[in-house]
């Protein structure tokens, strides 16, 4: 009887604390249109909390709100969800790593004008985990290409562009390898050198087959 008490009580604990939760995260939904960031900020600790816990379930939670009140759309609220995350840390819902090649992918793909250095931290941090892969490494070199675009540093930017390119084309990413192509095809043709250029689209092509999706190469294109 006694151990049944005890049990009765756990589950009642458990089920307020799962409504005081899920109240939390309404209460933030509501906030999300007039203060993104602040609120994007609030959901990373959030994900952070839960992670450190191993709680799946939280952290599944978490996602789904912060996909009801904010996306991954702007680049101001992706970056303040990164900043709260361990860049070393693989979610399963949500990880810095995530966030930081995200907001690559939006400023080749979009011309974002946002600042992609502290994602390239976050994305060289993550790729010197031991446990990381080649893909880690490639986004990487990708992000340090970016950067030095953004610097002025051409011939540095090439050279881990290429890099970048290279791992990608070899595994068949056609993504990723799609954005490093054109932004490396695309400093080639600034500085003049067409060859360069269209071997970087060449190899961007080899990556699309007669089995994949028609719309990736449509979107190329555009």
């Amino acid at each position: 009887m006694r151990h049944t008490l005890v049990g009765l009580l756990v589950a009642a604990a458990a089920l307020h604390a799962a409504a005081d939760s899920a109240g939390d995260l309404k209460d933030l939904e509501r906030k999300a249109r007039g203060s993104p960031v602040e609120v994007a900020t609030q959901y990373g600790r959030l994900f952070a909390k839960a992670q450190k816990k191993n709680d799946l379930v939280r952290e599944r939670a978490v996602y789904r709100s912060f996909k009801r009140a904010l996306g991954f759309s702007d680049p101001a609220v992706v970056e303040a969800l990164m900043n709260e995350l361990a860049p070393k840390r693989n979610g399963a819902f949500a990880s810095a790593h995530f966030c930081a090649a995200h907001l690559l992918l939006q400023k080749s793909q979009g011309g974002s004008e946002h600042d992609i250095k502290r994602a390239a931290k976050v994305l060289q941090t993550h790729a010197g985990n031991t446990k990381a892969g080649k893909h880690a490494k490639a986004m990487a070199d990708y992000a340090r290409g970016m950067v030095a675009i953004a610097d002025g540093k051409d011939q540095e930017a090439a050279g881990a562009l290429n890099k970048a390119l290279a791992a990608m084309v070899a595994e068949d990413w056609s993504v990723p390898a799609m954005h490093v192509g054109t932004e490396l095809a695309a400093l080639h043709v600034r500085n003049e050198q067409g060859r360069e250029a269209a071997q970087a689209m060449k190899s961007v092509a080899r990556t699309l087959g007669p089995k994949d999706d028609t719309s990736l190469s449509y979107v190329w294109r555009r």
